[in-house]
């Protein structure tokens, strides 16, 4: 589930994607990337020289961050969004 708003107008909080972990990521697609010292964000994948990837957010009021490969435990692509309909 989506949480913050670093992703909009893409992905609003409350949001739910499903990820397939047998995938690897291509080039703008969505991800989900556990970070081993950042926890869990949801961001657009962009693949970069010497095994670095800059992860990049929707909303412009927050930065686009490169890291090196290694410091994730995974990065699995967005298959799907569903947004949930307020009631």
């Amino acid at each position: 589930m989506v949480e913050g708003d670093s992703m909009r107008p893409r992905c609003e909080p409350g949001d739910i994607v499903a990820v397939d972990p047998d995938q690897s990521p291509r080039n703008g697609c969505l991800v989900v990337a556990k970070l081993k010292n950042d926890g869990v964000v949801l961001r657009r994948f962009v693949p970069m020289e010497a095994e670095r990837v800059k992860l990049i957010p929707y909303n412009e009021l927050y930065p686009s961050v490169e890291y090196s490969l290694n410091e994730f435990h995974w990065i699995y692509p967005v298959l799907s969004t569903v947004r949930k309909e307020m009631s």
